[in-house]
């Protein structure tokens, strides 16, 4: 049971009870943007509905206790951020259905922070814009990014996302963090899009990636599922960053158009991937530390002509295939 939204549910009871004295009526602050309207919640924080959206240039905050927060789509042009959106402190729910160059702050406190649109990098998107959970263990979950920024901020979040496109970044950012995302796409050869754990032990799950990943300073577990090659310059690329890391990918260097390469960075890292370079360019390297690199669950990783690996400084233990002609430096057999 979702003991927050449990809470949010009994006051907005409590609110439906109290709605029809005066002292706790319905009201718009001066400053709202227009459409705004405020209802007060048991806790002393309000539960606040804004019909026509947030346009730009205007700013919405909440109060320093536990807010609802919502941009719903009710017609054409509604539920789009296009200016700011504070909940400022508390434990606040901040629902929206599009974020179009605006933000969405969720600031102190153990925040939810939805954007309902169903979006993707072909020009349904749901985040333009920018999304940060503030400090404190945040939740947060959209649909696609392009052009936009998801930060967790300091704590332990959990950060789900669609498909990460166009210069976007998704970032954990300090604490013990999950990230989810669907598919990372880096769509063009100046495209920068990236998904960074920060500091922290942080999980990492892609299920189909060509673009960044870093897990940053920490003890990092990241998987790729599946590793996509859509064109020119495309190529997947993975930190794990400083700390004893755990990373697990599908084959890559196999097609004309699929490239990449891994590095652990310092520390004691476990890295499986199935097969490298038959086709493209691709490695994989342990970096500083006593690394084990190998294929999935112990099977040995097939090095393919154009693949490489390198276990790096350190007592390296690999499990590798290379009669292909594929080059294995640094390492030791397992």
């Amino acid at each position: 049971m979702n003991l927050r939204r449990l809470s949010a549910t009994l006051a907005l009871a409590v609110t439906a009870a109290l709605s029809a004295s005066p002292a706790h009526a319905a009201h718009a602050a001066p400053a709202d943007p227009p459409g705004c309207v405020r209802y007060p919640l048991s806790g002393g924080g309000e539960r606040i509905v804004c019909a026509q959206g947030i346009p730009a240039g205007t700013t919405l905050n909440g109060t320093d206790k536990a807010d609802i927060i919502e941009i719903p789509l009710s017609g054409a042009g509604t539920g789009i951020v296009r200016g700011t959106v504070n909940g400022l402190g508390g434990d606040d729910i901040i629902t929206v259905h599009q974020v179009l160059s605006g933000s969405v702050n969720g600031g102190d406190g153990e925040d939810e922070i939805t954007v309902t649109g169903k979006g993707d990098q072909y020009g349904d998107e749901n985040v333009r814009g920018t999304v940060d959970g503030g400090a404190g263990d945040d939740t947060i979950a959209t649909g696609g990014v392009v052009l936009g920024t998801v930060s967790g901020g300091d704590g332990n979040d959990v950060i789900e996302t669609g498909s990460v496109a166009v210069n976007s970044t998704i970032s954990g950012d300090a604490g013990h963090d999950t990230i989810r995302v669907t598919e990372l796409d880096k769509s063009g050869r100046f495209d920068r899009s990236a998904v960074k754990g920060g500091d922290g032990n942080d999980t990492i799950v892609i299920e189909s990636a060509d673009g960044t990943v870093d897990g940053g300073k920490g003890n990092d577990s990241i998987t790729v599922d599946r590793v996509e090659g859509r064109g020119y310059g495309h190529q997947l690329q993975i930190w794990g960053g400083e700390g004893d890391d755990t990373i697990r990918t599908g084959a890559f260097g196999g097609t004309e158009t699929n490239a990449g390469s891994i590095d652990g960075g310092p520390g004691a890292d476990v890295i499986e991937v199935p097969e490298i370079g038959q086709v493209n360019p691709a490695s994989v390297v342990g970096g500083d530390g006593d690394d084990i690199i190998r294929g999935p669950g112990g099977t040995a990783l097939v090095v393919g002509p154009h693949g490489t690996v390198d276990g790096g400084a350190g007592l390296n233990t690999c499990s590798t295939d290379n009669r292909f002609g594929g080059a294995v430096l640094n390492c030791r057999a397992a």
